[in-house]
């Protein structure tokens, strides 16, 4: 009799739990599916500038390697190395450091068949050529990687590196002045010297720290019954790699899940799509990227409210 009561028991209770979850099926096979709406739009600071040809270029890190081509008379090599220490000087922050190999360098001068490859073009005398050749753009910054010097001319006649220094800064994504008097003027002149702006612009973009910048591209969620679907698109407009990048996904205060996206480079972005979770009665949801060095954490959290 008492296996009998133990066995009606089991039975009750399994076919209540098979009722429940076949009312739970049909509840959300039917349910209306209900959008969340982002609550908040986050405030992103702005570094833009007008002095270079886009804004905020820069390299990724202070100390920048060079390779200069073994053609290059000593002349032109002093004169180099003199635009480095002039700029390291005013910025007291950039410097300059031979490359481990030539693949190797960020900036690579050559000084190969120089006497050919200057010429007139529209009557202005060519001395030198110059700029970046390689550019990252992380949506908030303009990355260079790599850029390359040309130098042309036979003899400058200047004492001061006026070609060298010109063709570094476009290297270093600086564009034209129309001030005779600025290095950055179209036609050289010896008397030519960096200008404040140049100097201010240079300590701001190179002040920022070297961190990854996450933020949320996009956001969207849908509820239905008791089950949350989301899509996140994420990126990093920073200047450095993001190291194993969390996404926690709460309502209110109480975490809902986790989930570990890996690595994510500058330039670079992650797409996440989870459908499914069962979630029960929520009205609210917050997302949070967790990174443990971040250019600008206020972009980190993202809210959303369900719509009505």
């Amino acid at each position: 009799m008492i296996i009998r009561i133990i066995l009606l028991i089991i039975l009750v209770t399994l076919l209540g739990i098979s009722l429940f979850y076949l009312y739970d099926a049909v509840y959300n096979m039917n349910a209306v599916p209900i959008s969340f709406l982002i609550n908040q739009t986050p405030v992103l600071e702005d570094f833009s500038g007008n002095l270079q040809f886009y804004p905020n270029m820069r390299f990724p890190e202070k100390q920048i390697s060079y390779n200069i081509d073994s053609e290059c008379d000593s002349g032109k090599e002093n004169n180099v190395i003199e635009s480095f220490n002039i700029l390291s000087n005013k910025t007291g922050l950039l410097s300059f450091a031979k490359a481990d190999g030539v693949n190797n360098a960020e900036i690579s001068i050559s000084c190969q068949n120089a006497e050919i490859k200057a010429k007139l073009r529209d009557k202005y005398y060519i001395a030198g050529e110059g700029g970046p050749t390689k550019i990252i753009n992380t949506s908030f910054f303009y990355v260079i990687k790599q850029g390359e010097i040309l130098l042309t001319y036979i003899n400058s006649g200047c004492d001061y590196p006026v070609v060298e220094l010109h063709e570094l800064l476009h290297v270093l994504g600086f564009d034209h002045s129309s001030n005779p008097e600025s290095i950055m003027y179209p036609t050289s002149s010896c008397s030519q010297r960096i200008t404040q702006d140049i100097t201010t612009e240079l300590k701001r973009l190179y002040s920022i720290p070297e961190f990854p910048d996450l933020y949320f591209l996009n956001v969207s969620a849908t509820k239905h019954g008791r089950y949350l679907d989301f899509s996140v698109n994420i990126r990093n407009r920073g200047l450095n790699l993001a190291k194993n990048i969390t996404i926690n996904l709460f309502s209110k205060d109480s975490l809902i899940t986790q989930y570990n996206l890996g690595d994510i480079d500058y330039g670079e972005g992650k797409f996440l799509n989870v459908t499914n979770i069962r979630v029960g009665n929520i009205n609210s949801l917050k997302f949070i990227l967790v990174d443990g060095e971040d250019l600008n954490q206020g972009d980190n959290t993202i809210y959303l409210t369900l719509a009505g």
